[in-house]
This record gives structure tokens, sequence and C-alpha cells, in this order.
């Protein structure tokens, strides 16, 4: 049993109290094995938390939460049967990140998926964060979206302390996450294949860059090394342009092409080996986008929560 909270009230408004003392009375008759809470208004309350907690400690294996972190830490060591986390605070959390994940780098031994979409981190609380992951050895699905700096020419990636421990992870086949810099170089897509897993099946990529040097030749060679990749997800900055790259170079068992709104099955002519396309997803699906759309709920996964708004924002509107 599952339950979804979705919440939202005006700015200016406060949170009915009624509405927090319901879901607490519901939250202590159930043993919940799902539990979701969205949007900010309100967070949820610590009341909240401490009743989900203490009738579904045992039976909780799937958590989705924007939280205040600091309010939900003590909570952490006291799901450790949890399967799949969900963090999405898209704004700046309020509160030290690092002092979170490094207090509780051992919780939560079991966890097989984890997804953090976070507006802001600091350098520190990426570092907390990889740490955190180190020992998560049954972890088969990662993604870890975040806006912290920009990488320098001469600079590493700014998630480099996460890609690091992706060897650590011997489960991991789902992977999503950015690449950003000022000067998007040759070294960069370097150190990225060097961490990223060969084994990966699906792989989804932010990519933010003022500038770009790298050549079609050596996308081709990253995209092309990507052997048991077979959906790939493109996220790119409005100003680069990856899309006919990626066509012409796509990894060798590829079966769904992401690129930004588009999605499109991909083949191959069994007499020539060519690479064929279908015609993109219509919009409706992509917006509407559901696990049998996909025919895999890793897939699904892998793109959930990232911009259905923007996605219809950037429609055609012919």
């Amino acid at each position: 049993m599952g339950m979804t909270v979705r919440a939202y009230t005006y700015p200016e408004e406060d949170p009915s109290q009624e509405l927090i003392e319901a879901t607490v009375d519901a939250l202590s008759v159930l043993r919940l094995h799902a539990f979701a809470w969205y949007g900010r208004g309100p967070e949820p309350q610590p009341e909240v938390l401490e009743a989900l907690i203490e009738h579904s400690s045992d039976t909780l294996s799937e958590l989705t939460l924007p939280p205040e972190l600091p309010d939900f830490c003590p909570f952490l060591p006291s799901i450790n049967h949890l399967r799949s986390l969900a963090f999405l605070p898209h704004h700046k959390i309020d509160g030290d990140l690092a002092d979170v994940f490094e207090e509780h780098s051992d919780a939560l031994p079991l966890l097989t998926s984890c997804k953090v979409m976070c507006g802001w981190m600091t350098a520190e609380d990426i570092e907390a964060f990889a740490t955190f992951l180190q020992g998560k050895s049954f972890l088969q699905r990662l993604d870890f979206v975040h806006s912290y700096g920009w990488a320098s020419e001469d600079e590493p990636l700014t998630n480099e302390p996460v890609l690091r421990v992706l060897k650590d992870l011997p489960h991991l086949t789902i992977l999503g996450c950015d690449i950003r810099s000022h000067q998007l170089t040759s070294d960069h897509l370097a150190e990225l294949s060097a961490c990223i897993p060969r084994h990966l099946t699906a792989l989804s990529l932010r990519i933010s860059a003022s500038e770009m040097t790298l050549t079609e030749d050596e996308w081709a060679e990253f995209f092309e090394a990507q052997e048991f990749c077979r959906y790939l997800q493109l996220l790119p900055d409005n100003d680069i342009e990856l899309e006919s790259v990626v066509s012409r170079h796509p990894p060798p068992v590829l079966q769904l092409l992401g690129y930004k709104r588009n999605l499109r099955w991909v083949s191959r002519n069994p007499s020539t080996k060519e690479v064929l396309y279908s015609d993109s997803w219509p919009a409706s699906k992509v917006y509407f986008r559901q696990t049998d759309d996909f025919g895999y709920e890793d897939w699904e996964w892998l793109l959930r929560h990232h911009g259905q708004d923007s996605i219809i924002d950037n429609l055609p509107t012919e």
C-alpha cells in the first residue's frame, strides 16, 4: 500500500492544520510500502514523519520527499529496509547538507534506487553525498542532478567526487548525472568516460556549458563506447547541438534515444545494419509518459521528475 501527498498552498496562506492532522491520523493506522510527498506548501511536518516512521518503518521500501533535510535526518537510521529514496528539493536546502550525509553515511544499506535533484549544492555537499554512496553496494539506479558551480577548462567536473565512487557500485546499471563546465573539453569527456561503468544499460546526461571544444569524433567515440546502453537521454543547454552527432553515432545496441523533448525508437536494418529512427513520440505521450510507454520501469524512472513543464514550454506552436 502506498500514499501520495500533493501539498500546495498559496505563498501567503498558512498550511491547514486540519489536513496535517488528517494525514497523521491516516499514517497512524496504515503500514505503508511507499510514501511520496510532492510540493513545498507545506513541507512534511515533523509529526507527519514521526507517524510514518513509527508505524511503517518495518514495511517502507520507497520514499519520495522534498524536505528540509536536517528535519528529516534523525529518521534515516530508522528506515534501514528502504530500497528507493528520492529527494527532490529543487531549491537551495536550508541547513548543512554535508553534515547530514556525513553523519548518516552508513544509513540505508539496502538502497537500490537513489534520486537527488537539488537546485544548489556546495562542493562539501557533493563530497559528502559521494561518501554516503560509497557503501551502497546494492545500488542499481542513481540519478544525481545539481546546480553547483562551473568547472573551468583545467578543473575536473563539479560532480567528480560522485563520479569517482561509481566504480564501487557493482550493480549500478542506470545512471543520470550532470556535465557542467564553462568550457567543456576532451579532458572532461575523458573523465566522464573513465568513471561511468561500462555495463550501464541506461544513461541520462544533463549538459551545461558556455563553450564546447569537443569534436564530433570525440563525442562519437564516447557514445559508441557505451556498448550495453539501450536507452540514452541527452538534456543539453539550448546552445549545445549534439542531436545530429548522436544520431550518426549511437551506442551499438541502443533502442531508445531521447534528446531534449524528443524521444525516438531505434532499430537497425538486418541486412545493411543501417540505423533507423521512428517518428518522435507525440507531445502528449512525452508529457504524460508512463512505464508502459517505455516498456521498462528503469527507463521511466530515469526520466521521472525531469522537466515536463519545460518540455511543454518548448513545444513547437505549429
